[in-house]
């Protein structure tokens, strides 16, 4: 499962060479594309001790449950202001926000794993089956009347406040329990969890803690 042909590099996000374009829909291809190249490390690297795998699996879920923080908090408010002008299914859009939560609930059972948990390798493979299954009914479905029929403007637009949340805002451990991103009291609870998730992280990663 290593990164599909043509499909753009997870690096790509952070590089100073695509700082330029902030399309929202690009943005969202790509973080999908961070999450399975972190994934696939875990799942075919062989030469990993547990120690290492589980660190590589804790960075796919810090990786995993920031984006999806970042789509509720933008993607999916901004599908459902150009529903309407898109013809975009608003139940297919309630859909997508389902599975995200859904996800964010197979994140938090992850987190929560004991050191010597024998279904570890099994939490982690149903987050990524998971996301995977969010990931492309939205590449497939919502994705591409939204490109068609949004301007370019909106589009970068959604594309500068998505990244800016990932980048700034955005929890890295899953909250299932607090309100979605996608509502104010759920935006705002949210980007207060954050400080203390980056805060955990320093303490699970030490300076090897991934970006």
């Amino acid at each position: 499962m290593g990164r599909s042909s043509g499909s753009p590099s997870p690096t790509a996000f952070s590089s100073r060479a695509h700082m330029s374009s902030y399309d929202i829909s690009r943005l969202v291809r790509i973080e999908f594309n961070r999450s399975k190249e972190i994934f696939s490390t875990f799942a075919h690297t062989d030469a990993l001790n547990h120690l290492e795998r589980r660190q590589i699996a804790l960075g796919f879920l810090r990786s995993a449950s920031a984006t999806v923080a970042a789509e509720e908090a933008v993607l999916l408010p901004t599908l459902r202001e150009h529903a309407e002008a898109a013809m975009l299914s608003t139940e297919l859009i309630e859909r997508a926000a389902e599975r995200r939560a859904g996800l964010k609930r197979a994140l938090e059972q992850l987190d929560a794993s004991p050191r010597a948990d024998p279904r570890f390798d099994a939490k982690v493979e149903r987050c990524w089956i998971l996301l995977s299954a969010a990931f492309h009914e939205t590449d497939q479905r919502l994705l591409p009347p939204f490109d068609r029929h949004a301007s370019p403007r909106a589009r970068e637009g959604a594309g500068r406040r998505f990244y800016l949340f990932r980048l700034l805002l955005a929890p890295t451990h899953p909250h299932p329990r607090a309100p979605s991103c996608s509502t104010a009291v759920g935006l705002a609870l949210n980007c207060a969890m954050a400080p203390f998730d980056w805060a955990h992280d320093l303490l699970r990663f030490g300076p090897a803690m991934p970006l």
